[in-house]
């Protein structure tokens, strides 16, 4: 198997018409007439369809005939034939469209699972995000009805703001926490997409070596008189050879994904500090990375990042606040920088303080708006999209803790996120 691509089984097996398209037989049947041939056949053999160029049935001819199996994943599914009276040229033009279906076969497969693993990402994710959506909604809504009376309610309105201001800090939580639950699952989906598939062929293959050792077995009880041919047809019909050479790359495959969804998994863990309910001993530098591993599927393929971190004594700190710290401001600045996303990340240390700074290449942050940043509810996101008290959450726990954060726009551009902490806290 080709350690570049994968070979995947989506549900039940395909036939070459699902596979193929017909402008794709029909260029393929034309380019070998081209090259020389008389007559190009492409054969479907679960259907019985047949393609041909020129258009019609083999006539009779004093040509040669030549074909070739079509194979998925070891199963015949068609036959190429060509006419011609070159048998050295036709044969080249023959192996070549075999080699270039093959190619093709893969790559729809490819596409395909691609397609039915989005699918069902996006299937699972919806409920739970229109869910948000209405719970947010109605909390926005309740809270632009009791800002239109709150003139002549403040005093008996007061407790009941409180409550609904902890609501909101408690649904951006959830809000970031369904945008954390979409990309994790989407990232474990992928390698389970192929574990998947990979042990559906294995199945297969273990099914025809029982058949096999059942056959071997009959033939050691007949002693001299087994019939060696069938058991080299046999071989040959279950395609043994094949089996032997691509049972070991599925299963390298697999415990590639596995590693991969356990590797999801624990940073997972590391992230949320499952294990760490009150103040732990933190190495920033660690948690910075961690976050930036849990939020790897926001991350566009083209994002680079620079890191310049500055070796920082262990804090004792909450670790579950600097986390939801972390993964809001990161999140702005991916959402920031799009599709071309630079991130710079620095570290320092001073004599009385710890320093981080995130550096996006995002457009910045107008001059008008950036007074307004911080401020709890404000948003420029569209209703539903969350309620906009990432910033202000984060700014309100590094002040609880003694430090700051702030935001600037350098003439280079983008936007920079600086959190100091004061190095007393770690002795509290």
């Amino acid at each position: 198997m080709d350690r570049q691509g994968l070979n995947f089984i989506i549900g039940e097996e395909k036939t070459l018409s699902e596979l193929l398209c017909p402008s794709e037989i029909e260029s393929l049947l034309k380019a070998a007439i081209n090259t020389g041939a008389d007559f190009a056949q492409l054969t479907d053999s679960a259907s019985g369809t047949n393609w041909c160029c020129p258009s019609g049935s083999l006539a009779a001819s004093t040509s040669q005939a030549h074909s070739q199996p079509i194979y998925n994943e070891g199963e015949q599914i068609g036959t190429l034939l060509l006419t011609g009276d070159s048998s050295k040229s036709i044969n080249s033009t023959l192996q070549l469209l075999v080699t270039t279906i093959h190619l093709l076969i893969r790559s729809s497969l490819q596409r395909q699972l691609t397609t039915e693993v989005h699918t069902t990402t996006v299937a699972q994710s919806y409920a739970e995000l229109m869910d948000s959506h209405k719970k947010l909604k109605k909390s926005e809504q309740e809270y632009r009805d009791l800002a239109a009376s709150l003139e002549t309610t403040v005093q008996q309105r007061t407790a009941e703001l409180e409550r609904t201001y902890m609501q909101l800090i408690q649904n951006e939580k959830m809000s970031c926490v369904g945008q954390l639950a979409a990309g994790v699952a989407h990232e474990i989906n992928t390698p389970m997409g192929f574990i998947t598939s990979n042990l559906s062929t294995l199945q297969k293959y273990i099914q025809r070596l029982l058949t096999m050792q059942a056959e071997l077995e009959q033939a050691l009880q007949s002693g001299e008189n087994a019939d060696h041919t069938a058991l080299i047809a046999l071989k040959k019909q279950l395609k043994i050879d094949y089996i032997r050479e691509d049972a070991a790359d599925l299963i390298d495959q697999s415990l590639v994904g596995a590693k991969r969804i356990s590797s999801i998994v624990n940073d997972l863990k590391n992230f949320s500090h499952v294990d760490s309910i009150n103040s732990s001993n933190l190495d920033l530098n660690d948690e910075l990375d961690r976050t930036l591993a849990v939020l790897a599927s926001k991350l566009p393929p083209t994002a680079t990042m620079k890191k310049a971190y500055q070796p920082l004594p262990r804090q004792s700190l909450p670790a579950a606040a600097i986390s939801q710290v972390l993964f809001n401001i990161l999140l702005n600045a991916i959402e920031a920088g799009g599709e071309q996303l630079q991130l710079i990340l620095t570290t320092a240390l001073t004599d009385t303080q710890i320093i981080m700074a995130i550096h996006d290449n995002g457009s910045g942050i107008p001059d008008e708006i950036i007074s307004h940043v911080f401020e709890p509810f404000f948003t420029t996101k569209d209703i539903g999209q969350g309620t906009g008290m990432g910033l202000a959450l984060a700014r309100q726990t590094i002040q609880q803790l003694g430090g700051k954060l702030e935001l600037a726009c350098p003439a280079s551009g983008g936007t920079v996120a600086t959190l100091s902490l004061p190095l007393e806290s770690c002795n509290e």
